[in-house]
């Protein structure tokens, strides 16, 4: 072989497999842990504010129909309606009035219920960024 070549710069006793491998292997720095945390925060964040913009949309729909008085029996509003009474149900009966459906009525408890989730999902990722 001549003077200069691949296999005489090697080290000795180092076979091909482990200088490669100690070739890919980045440098560990200090601050990848930390790094990895925030982008976990900013991704679990994410996730609250997209399920709580959703919860919002749909009470926005909700109020809206209401609010114009749309027809119950409807397969769209239905929907809404359905889909959005688990969110509004822990505040009915807050106030003195009941609700009627197919007459036009202000939702008060759909506004205050999509009042409520913002706070707390603002709550939550507040919390989550002090956690550190």
């Amino acid at each position: 072989m001549a003077s200069g070549t691949q296999t005489d710069r090697m080290p000795v006793g180092h076979g091909v497999a482990e200088v490669q491998q100690a070739q890919q292997q980045p440098p560990v720095s200090e601050d990848a842990a930390p790094k990895q945390m925030r982008k976990v925060r900013r991704n679990v964040a994410s996730i609250i504010w997209y399920l709580c913009g959703v919860m919002v949309v749909l009470l926005a729909f909700r109020f809206v129909l209401e609010l114009l008085g749309a027809n119950p029996y409807n397969g769209f509003v239905h929907f809404i309606y359905s889909v959005s009474y688990p969110l509004v149900a822990p505040f009915l009966g807050m106030f003195g009035y009941t609700v009627k459906y197919g007459v036009a009525w202000l939702d008060l408890y759909s506004a205050i219920a999509a009042a409520v989730y913002l706070v707390v999902a603002w709550g939550i990722v507040k919390l989550m960024y002090l956690a550190r």
